[in-house]
C-alpha cells in the first residue's frame, strides 16, 4: 500500500519476478494497468497477463481463477495442486475501469478470492493506494505492508497507527500474520538491487513446468480456417471432441474460450439456426464459411449470386416433395428478412419437410413476426449474432450479454443453452 514514489510498485515487480523463478512451481495470472509486468507476459510459469485495454479479459482471467476457487474447494485436497498467484498491480485504476461499465460485479470475484482463496492454494497480490484501503475486502487481507514515503494525511486517512520510518523509498511497515501479529519496520530493495538480480531469459528457460497453466487467451483479430481445422484435426486425434447427441450435426464455426478451441454449434436434424448482424457485418460470409469448416455435414443449398433466391428456393421445393433430394441437405439462406413473403413461406415449408436450415437476417425486434422460421430458431436455442451493438440485439433468444466495443470483424457472440461466448469467426480468402 503506497503512492508510486514510495516503493510500493517495485516491491510487487520483485515479489512477482521472484515467485516466477523459484524453484518451487506456481503459476501467475496478472492483472498490469501500466505495463510494469510486460516482460513476464511470454514467461513458461504465467498463464495470463491482462492490461486496462483488455477490461474484459481481466475479468475472464478472475472469472476462470474463481471457477477454479470453486472446484479445488469442492473436492478434497489433492497434494498436486499448484499453487496460483492472482497480481493485480494499481487496485485504483482497475477498481475505476469495472465501476465504470458494466462490469462492477468483478469486484465480488476479487472479494471472493481474497477471503477464499488461501483453502483453494489462491493466493493474492494486490497493490494500490487508498482505493485499496477502503475497498470492501481489504479487511480479508491477513497480510499487509504500508508505505508511507511520499504519503499526505489525507491518503493515510484510512491506515492504522504505524511507527515513524524515515522517508526512504521502500521502507515500509509490516501488519498482520507475516509479522506473527506485530508490527514491523522494514526495507525492501531497491530499484537498483532489483534489477541486479532480475532474472534473464537463459533462467526463464531453465525453468522447469510439472503442470502447463490454464491459459486465458485475447481473441485473435482474424483466424484463418486452415488454422481452425488442424486444431480440430489435433483434438480428434487426442479423443478431445465432445459427443454429439443423436440426431445433432456439429458444425463448426471458428474459435473461442479461455483457451482458443475450435468452437461449433449442435444444430438438430430438420432444425433452424438463426445468424445475425446488421449491413455488411459478415453475414453472407459466414454462410460461405460453413462448407468449408464443415464439408461432411452437406450437401448444401445455396443460391448462386445471379440466381433469383425466390425461384431457386421454389424449385428446391419441388425438388423435395418430388422425393429428389437429399434430406439431409442443409440450406444456407442469406438475408431471409429481406426475402419475400413467397419465399419465407417455401422455406417454411422446406424446414417442415426434414430440412435443416441456416437463416442470417438483420437486427430486429419484429424479426419473429416477419420471418417464420425466425420461431423455429428461438426454440433450437443456438445462434450467433455477429458484431452485436448492444445487449439487445440477443432478444431474439431471450439473453443478455455484454457487447464489445468496436469490435474487429468476425467477432461475434455464440448463443448456446442460455449463455453468450465471445467467438472469432473463421476467416475463408476471398478466392476460396
Amino acid at each position: 500500500i503506497g503512492g508510486p514514489e514510495s516503493g510500493a510498485p517495485e516491491a510487487i515487480r520483485l515479489a512477482v519476478r521472484h515467485l516466477a523463478c523459484q524453484p518451487r512451481e506456481s503459476h501467475l495470472y496478472v492483472l498490469d494497468p501500466d505495463s510494469s509486468f510486460a516482460g513476464l507476459a511470454s514467461h513458461c510459469r504465467v498463464g495470463a497477463r491482462a492490461g486496462l485495454h483488455e477490461l474484459r479479459r481481466a475479468v475472464r482471467i478472475l472469472e476462470r481463477l474463481a471457477r477454479e476457487q470453486s472446484l479445488r474447494l469442492g473436492r478434497p485436497a489433492v497434494g498436486d495442486d499448484i499453487p496460483l498467484v492472482l497480481v493485480i498491480a494499481g487496485w485504483g485504476s482497475w477498481a475505476s475501469a469495472f465501476r465504470a461499465g458494466p462490469l462492477a460485479w468483478a469486484e465480488d470475484v476479487v472479494h471472493d478470492l481474497v477471503r477464499d482463496g488461501g483453502r483453494a492454494g489462491i493466493t493474492v497480490i494486490i497493490s494500490g493506494q487508498r482505493e485499496l484501503v477502503t475497498s470492501r475486502f481489504f479487511a480479508a487481507v491477513p497480510n499487509r505492508v504500508y508505505f508511507p514515503t511520499g504519503s499526505s494525511d489525507d491518503s493515510r486517512i484510512a491506515w492504522p497507527k504505524l511507527p515513524p520510518t524515515a522517508p526512504v523509498v521502500g521502507r515500509g511497515v509490516a501488519v498482520g500474520a507475516v509479522t506473527a501479529g506485530s508490527t514491523a519496520v522494514c526495507q525492501f530493495y531497491t530499484a537498483a538491487h532489483s534489477e541486479a538480480e532480475d532474472t534473464g531469459p537463459v533462467q526463464v528457460q531453465a525453468l522447469s513446468l510439472s503442470r502447463r497453466p490454464f491459459r486465458v487467451e485475447p481473441l485473435p483479430a482474424v483466424v484463418p480456417v486452415a488454422q481452425i481445422l488442424d486444431r480440430a484435426a489435433v483434438q480428434i486425434s487426442a479423443g478431445l471432441t465432445a459427443r454429439v447427441a443423436r440426431g445433432h450435426r456439429l458444425l463448426g464455426i471458428g474459435v473461442g474460450g479461455d483457451e482458443l478451441e475450435p468452437v461449433s454449434v449442435p444444430v438438430t436434424a430438420a432444425g433452424v439456426m438463426a445468424v445475425l448482424g446488421g449491413p455488411a457485418s459478415g453475414k453472407s460470409s459466414f454462410l460461405r464459411l460453413l462448407p468449408w469448416l464443415n464439408p461432411e455435414s452437406g450437401p448444401w443449398l445455396r443460391p448462386e449470386q445471379a440466381t433469383d433466391p425466390t425461384a431457386y428456393w421454389s424449385g428446391v421445393l419441388r425438388q423435395t416433395v418430388a422425393g429428389g433430394l437429399d434430406r439431409n441437405s442443409m440450406a444456407l439462406v442469406d438475408d431471409a428478412d429481406l426475402l419475400p413473403a413467397e419465399a419465407n413461406r417455401d422455406l417454411a415449408d422446406l424446414n417442415a419437410l426434414g430440412l435443416t436450415v441456416v437463416m442470417t437476417a438483420g437486427y430486429s425486434p419484429t424479426l419473429a413476426q416477419r420471418v417464420p422460421l425466425a420461431l423455429q430458431a428461438r426454440s433450437l436455442g443456438s445462434g450467433v449474432l455477429i458484431a452485436p451493438r448492444t445487449f439487445l440485439d440477443g432478444d431474439l433468444f431471450g439473453v443478455r450479454f455484454e457487447a464489445e466495443p468496436n469490435p474487429p470483424p468476425g467477432r461475434s457472440v455464440l448463443i448456446q443453452n442460455g449463455r453468450a461466448l465471445a467467438v472469432q469467426l473463421g476467416w475463408v480468402p476471398p478466392d476460396g
